[in-house]
């Protein structure tokens, strides 16, 4: 229940320092820079925790090199597009943030908790095999 809390908060409030990021001065002072390394980190936590998510099972190796590449790949794909004046293109990434976090926010909310798996029955002895085989 928490991790499925987490990723779409942390994006929503990335998402919103992303776009009061141009807003609120020029790009050398201290206060748009720590609006924008505060908003990576949490778009950036949104992505880990949301692409962990998507892995089933109990593996946790793989969920952590999930965890890890996806961020990685999220921000190489920002950077690789981003053009020398960042402000306007960083809000974009930012309102893009804000809606998925949101759009996730209302889905959670609405859908019911999956109801709780039975447990496993082991396996009976049939007297009459089924199958192919058993012909």
């Amino acid at each position: 229940m928490l991790r499925s809390f987490v990723a779409p908060v942390s994006a929503v409030l990335g998402g919103a320092l992303w776009i009061l990021h141009p807003l609120v001065g020029p790009a050398g002072d201290p206060l748009p820079r720590a609006l924008l390394w505060t908003g990576l980190a949490l778009v950036l936590l949104a992505t880990a925790v949301g692409a962990a998510e998507l892995v089933t099972g109990d593996v946790l190796a793989l969920r952590l090199l999930v965890a890890v590449a996806a961020p990685l790949l999220v921000w190489s794909v920002m950077e690789f597009f981003r053009p020398d004046a960042s402000g306007p293109y960083v809000a974009v990434w930012g309102t893009f943030a804000v809606v998925a976090g949101t759009w996730r926010l209302r889905r959670d909310r609405r859908s019911p908790a999956p109801p709780p798996r039975p447990a496993r029955r082991a396996p009976t002895r049939r007297a009459h095999p089924r199958g192919a085989h058993a012909r």
